[in-house]
């Protein structure tokens, strides 16, 4: 791995079909747009304990982790740009209520209006097509 490549978990946290996208920061790298939340992987930290304690960080909840996803590389367009790896997984909310920390909105959507609808990072969309062959997640 390069200096240029982060680590970074994220939870698609899902409840009655739909999936939790937050949208964020103006301030923020990819600006207002919407994603998967979560964040980098410490030095030492599984990713999935990465990804809870981004959570409970973020959005004040704990998650319970149902299924890994495959995990999704994604770079900037020229090369020696960052390049992010990013560990997905499909969560439940297990205690707690959202309050948004990091982000300025949220949303609970169907995967299937998301791409071409809503403006999500390009990291994310791989998982999108992910959530939309794999229909485990669905109650």
């Amino acid at each position: 791995m390069s200096d240029k490549t982060i680590e970074v978990s994220c939870a698609v946290l899902v409840m009655d079909g739909k999936v939790f996208l937050a949208q964020r920061s103006a301030a923020k790298s990819q600006g207002l747009k919407w994603e998967f939340p979560g964040g980098k992987i410490e030095p030492g930290e599984t990713a999935e304990n990465a990804l809870k304690r981004e959570i409970y960080e973020e959005l004040g909840a704990r998650v319970k982790v149902l299924n890994k996803l495959d995990r999704v590389s994604w770079s900037q367009a020229n090369p020696g740009d960052l390049v992010i790896i990013l560990h997905p997984f499909v969560c439940k909310l297990e205690d707690g209520v959202f309050k948004l920390k990091e982000h300025i909105a949220s949303q609970w959507v169907e995967p299937e209006n998301i791409i071409g609808k809503i403006d999500l990072c390009e990291a994310d969309i791989p998982i999108v097509s992910q959530l939309l062959s794999k229909r485990f997640w669905r109650p």
